[in-house]
């Protein structure tokens, strides 16, 4: 694979940039007309997923299976589509191991590089399809985010398989990891509770915000990988 960075990419690059700034720009004045915050998170996720489609479209020129050996997922609340105009982009990158080391970080560099430039803050994994398995076993925020885990470009056919192998790995703990969860809830309102020097409601962290919500939604995903496997 032949991922030279060319001075054509710069300015496919530059061009891509350009229309990402122009669809915020307008996304913005449609807020502040008609101020419908969910419908500007969706709309927002759209558009960087467009922006990283090109990105990696790019370097599909470059080599054709490229699609088959490395995906981008949006993970958190970019994978739920409740991507607000400052919000982290969080991004996780699987690849199925053939790739060598040095390819991998300049495929992850190439589509990294261009998001920042715009000012975004990223947080991003790269992870193989056995340490996906691995971490999911042992790291309780690994296991919640695939949850929210969503394909934005590469091989359909290799996410799926990353997602069946993930629901694989905790359908016999499913109840386990929904007690988790709600255990972990119960911890943070009970710390919460404790901070004496808050002076506002926390509409992210506090009972029957942002973060029971999301609750709700990962309990039901829980509760159909349990009964998927009945």
């Amino acid at each position: 694979m032949n991922l030279l960075f060319e001075q054509n990419d710069e300015k496919k690059i530059i061009n891509i940039k350009k229309k990402l700034q122009k669809k915020r720009e307008v996304l913005e004045k449609d807020f502040f007309k008609k101020p419908l915050g969910f419908r500007a998170c969706k709309t927002n996720s759209h558009i960087i997923d467009e922006y990283i489609i090109e990105l990696y479209s790019i370097l599909k020129t470059k080599d054709q299976r490229l699609s088959e050996q490395i995906i981008v997922c949006a993970v958190g609340g970019y994978g739920r589509r409740h991507l607000a105009p400052y919000s982290d982009l969080d991004l996780l990158f699987l690849h199925n191991s053939k790739l060598n080391s040095e390819i991998l970080e300049e495929i992850i560099k190439f589509i990294l590089y261009p998001i920042w430039d715009l000012g975004l803050n990223v947080g991003h994994a790269v992870r193989s399809e056995n340490e996906s398995s691995q971490l999911i076993k042992k790291d309780h925020i690994i296991k919640t985010s695939m949850l929210d885990a969503r394909l934005v470009c590469g091989s359909k056919s290799l996410f799926n398989k990353f997602i069946s192998n993930y629901k694989k790995n905790i359908s016999g703990q499913a109840r386990i990891f929904f007690k988790e969860k709600v255990t972990e809830r119960n911890k943070r309102l009970l710390n919460l509770n404790s901070d004496f020097f808050r002076n506002e409601p926390n509409i992210k962290e506090n009972s029957g915000t942002i973060r029971d919500i999301n609750l709700i939604f990962w309990a039901l995903k829980i509760i159909e990988i349990f009964y998927s496997k009945k």
